[in-house]
């Protein structure tokens, strides 16, 4: 588990680059794990036993459309 924060996107468009600091500072958890997952059901399963988790335990809202 890493705890960090979003430092920003850089986006290529045509010869231009843009950087997007719009989600600069927001916190982010990153979690990281073995390739324990034989199939996409599984890693599926996983994620959503963990979203379950962290919104249980009020770390957050679940709401992953609005990051």
């Amino acid at each position: 588990l890493q705890l960090e924060q979003d430092s920003g996107k850089t986006i290529h468009y045509g010869s231009s680059s843009l950087i997007d600091l719009n989600r600069a500072g927001a916190p982010l958890v990153e979690v990281v794990s073995e390739p324990d997952f034989a199939t996409a059901l599984e890693a599926t399963c996983f994620v959503q036993q963990l979203r379950l988790l962290l919104m249980h335990h009020g770390i957050c809202r679940g709401e992953m459309h609005s990051a």
